[in-house]
Parts: structure tokens; sequence; C-alpha cells
């Protein structure tokens, strides 16, 4: 913020005083009217843009630390052919941005120095910070956010090692498209908004653990399954709920402190649950022909199943139609693992996605 009116005004005061053109009233009055000016000023805002781009010389590992306040965040792939990509608008005397790169550990630095800024008097609507990193360098990602409006998008990246840790905002994760690595882990710490995660099978990580505060949350199995996944998830004062395929099996080791967990109903087969089929003869194995009372019904008797991937086999007869099931039950590919705790919130599992892991 600049207040360069006010400052002009009193230098030519003092100026004109020490000359003896200026009374001691003139400039008290020349003082005044400084100080309007300069509270006045107070309340206006000076932006700058920063864009900063680096070349792709280098596909070694790539640390990568960001950091940013309040305002609107995005992060995904890079639109060209660079290391990195930052474009940060920002306001000047609030913040300081940051884009300091170290070719000896090959790690950046993105965002502002420090994301535990306020700004009172501005409008954090017209924060922006977009980040995008290159295809095919594998990214060791560390992001803090304090209160930003978050919008993530690793899909097709190279992620090895992923934390991410948001404040009091609202935040989406996507893996669009399958991680082209091995993650090796996943660390989610969300504070005291909503969060939800997307495309989580395709992250290609075998466990995410996930600590949350205060919320609702939404994490998303679904994608491409390529082994078991363990979940560790300690829940607060807040709602989680874990989407999963109808074809993954579900295993819970997950302890309730004044919270509830609830596993939601778990199906058999291809992961629905099947119901029995109605056989009309009297004879478990053969269709009855006999013309005895038994058989006298000359209406069709048909049974139904819901169950995914079930056989029916018709038998017709003289005056009876059967149908008969043969379930052929598969066991699931993929299993997810749930553990954790729920202190004062809950924990829900929910088989509605379609098949993705059992096929």
């Amino acid at each position: 913020m600049r207040l360069t009116a006010a400052p002009r005004l009193v230098d030519a005061a003092l100026t004109r005083c020490s000359t003896g053109r200026l009374t001691s009233a003139r400039l008290r009055r020349a003082l005044a009217v400084a100080t309007v000016l300069a509270f006045s000023n107070a309340g206006a805002q000076e932006w700058r843009t920063l864009d900063v781009t680096r070349q792709l010389r280098d596909p070694a590992p790539l640390n990568v630390n960001i950091t940013y306040g309040a305002g609107t965040f995005t992060l995904g792939p890079a639109t060209g052919p660079d290391l990195y990509e930052m474009h940060l608008r920002y306001p000047t005397g609030r913040t300081a941005p940051v884009a300091t790169y170290d070719a000896a550990s090959h790690s950046v630095h993105l965002g502002i120095k420090s994301q535990n800024f306020t700004m009172p008097g501005g409008d954090v609507d017209q924060n922006e910070l977009h980040i995008g990193l290159a295809r095919g360098v594998p990214l060791d990602l560390t992001t803090e956010i304090a209160a930003a409006d978050v919008k993530i998008d690793l899909g097709g990246l190279a992620v090895q090692q992923l934390k991410l840790k948001t404040g009091a905002t609202d935040a989406t994760l996507a893996f669009s498209s399958p991680n082209t690595i091995h993650m090796r882990s996943m660390d989610l710490t969300v504070g005291a908004a909503g969060f939800k995660a997307t495309g989580l099978a395709n992250a290609n990580a075998d466990h995410i653990m996930l600590r949350a505060g205060i919320g609702d949350w939404d994490l998303y199995f679904d994608g491409t399954w390529t082994g078991d996944i363990t979940l560790d998830a300690k829940v607060g004062l807040g709602s989680l709920t874990i989407h999963v395929p109808d074809d993954v099996h579900v295993e819970q080791n997950v302890k309730a402190v004044l919270g509830a967990v609830d596993g939601g109903q778990e199906r058999t087969g291809h992961g629905r649950a099947s119901a029995p089929a109605r056989d009309t003869s009297d004879d478990e194995d053969a269709a009855d022909t006999s013309d005895d009372d038994n058989s006298s019904d000359n209406s069709p008797a048909v049974a139904k199943t819901s169950a995914k991937g079930a056989k029916p086999v018709v038998v017709k007869t003289k005056d009876v139609t059967i149908v008969k099931v043969s379930t052929t039950t598969q066991a699931p590919r993929y299993t997810l693992h749930i553990v954790g705790s729920a202190t004062l919130g809950e924990i829900t599992v929910d088989h509605k996605l379609a098949g993705a892991g059992g096929q």
C-alpha cells in the first residue's frame, strides 16, 4: 500500500513553514488534510501479479513445497513443457510471494512465505494462486493451505508422495486419470470445512491416511484398482462417507469413541445381495409333471432374483414354469481395509459405486 499524496503535502507544508511562507495555523490545516488522506488511502489496495516458469531440463525427482493463505488455489499438470509454472495475484504490503528453486536438492518452494496471513479490509476473493507441475517427473508434493478455495487435480502426474494440509477451507482433490507411478504414501490433514476426494483408486497408493477435524468429508474410491488399499482414518466432529465400488470387499477395524461407525450392507458375489429363487416343483431336481392336486395350478409361477451375474435356467412343463437360479459367486479381487477411529463423528461406508475392482 502506498500513501503518496499525504507525504507530499506534509513535505511541502514543512518546506514553506521553514521559509516563513506558511503560518503555524496553515501548517496545522495541512497536517490535518494529510491525516485524512492517509486514512482514506488505507482502505485502497494495490494488487500485483507474478508469473514464474522454469524450463524442464532435469527429469529427476522434484521436491515441491507449496504454501498459501486465503483466496483461490488450483493445482494440476503444467500447460507447457516446463518443470513448473506459477501464477500469483496478491496484495502488496500484506504478504510476500515466494518462488525459489534449489538445483542441488532439486526442490522448489512456491506460493507465499507464510500461509497464515489475514487481510483486514481486503477482498480475499481476488487472491489467486495457480501452480502447474510437469508430467513424467516423480514428485514429492507437500501443500499447506490456510483458508483458500482449493481445487487440485493430480491426474496424469507422477506423484510418489503426497502431503496435503488444509485449514478452514473447502477443498477438492481429484485423480481424474491414473497416477503414472506407485505412490508410497498419501497423508491428508483437513481442518474445519468440507473435503472431497475422487478417483482415489487412480492414485495408485496402497496406504492413505486421513486426519479430519470438523466438517463433512467424502472419499470416492473410484478409478482403476491395481491392488488392496488401506485407509487409516481418524475423524473428529463430523461425518466421513467412504464410497466403494460394489465389487470391492471392505474390512473394518474402526473404533468409535462417542462416535458411530456404519459399515453399510456388505454384499455378496459381485457386491449385491441376492434373493433366493422360488422353486414351484415338488422335486428339488426335476420338473413336476404329475397330474395330482399339487400341480393343478394353471397360473405360471416365475421366480425373480436381483443377484448380479445370476444365470436363470427356465424349465417349461405342461402347466408350470420353473426358474432355477445358478449364482456364480466370484470372490472380489481387491479389498479396502479401513482402520482408525471416530471421535464424536461418524464413518459410513457406501457400496453404490459402479464395479471397478472385482471384474
